[in-house]
């Protein structure tokens, strides 16, 4: 099966998510947690007004029948702008570091000259957060970014290459969506390879060049 990248992402914050959730619950004391190393100020010298910690637990552990539970989609799914989600959109995709001709690139595993083809693109990935509450989109912007700079192997490990982070707000045209509505761009820069089969069948526009006739020499004419 040819990579689709954006099931891959899904798949890992997906896990992230999940990873969260249950290292909190695992975790006998909440103060070693992986969401107390995010938000929890008394390991720091920060200290706010809003109780971060508190509140990312509320939010990061929810199970699915709460009515605010976080969820994942692809594209913009605008039923749930108010709530708690993650839309993973394509910014853009764009042709990488290809050589010409048959290049194999850097998927040399799954690369057959015979049987496959083979491209690279450089890609951007645009994770938009939604919430009708700016502290949901701005724990949801902090822990996702955490994780995966803390673990950025598994961009890597899951054919997502030289991945950078970056992000911005997102002003959503008026109109369109309500005024209480807050959005965050999470945006991944990455490299991926797809590898696609070639038709096994020999029926085609073009089969095969046959030269009929006696090759000459244009210059010693």
């Amino acid at each position: 099966m040819i990579i689709i990248p954006e099931q891959r992402l899904k798949q890992i914050i997906d896990y992230c998510l999940k990873t969260v959730k249950d290292n909190y619950r695992d975790t006998i004391d909440k103060e070693d947690s992986y969401l107390a190393k995010i938000f929890n100020p008394s390991d720091t010298t920060e200290s706010y007004e809003f109780d971060y910690f508190k509140n990312a637990v509320s939010l990061f552990t929810r199970t699915n029948d709460h009515p605010r539970h976080i969820e994942t989609h692809f594209f913009l799914n605008r039923a749930r702008f108010s709530l708690p989600t993650i839309h993973i959109t394509l910014g853009q995709n764009t042709d990488g570091p290809n050589g010409l001709g048959f290049d194999k690139n850097w998927d040399n595993s799954a690369y057959d000259e015979e049987t496959t083809g083979a491209r690279s693109f450089r890609t951007q990935f645009q994770v938009m957060l939604t919430s009708d509450n700016t502290f949901e989109v701005l724990m949801m912007y902090y822990l996702l970014s955490s994780c995966l700079i803390g673990n950025v192997h598994l961009l890597e490990l899951n054919g997502l290459y030289n991945a950078s982070i970056r992000g911005n707000d997102i002003l959503l045209e008026n109109g369109l969506v309500p005024d209480s509505i807050y959005v965050r761009a999470l945006i991944i820069d990455c490299m991926y390879d797809m590898v696609t089969p070639k038709f096994t069948f020999n029926e085609g526009p073009v089969n095969d060049i046959i030269l009929n006739g006696i090759l000459k020499d244009i210059d010693k004419e």
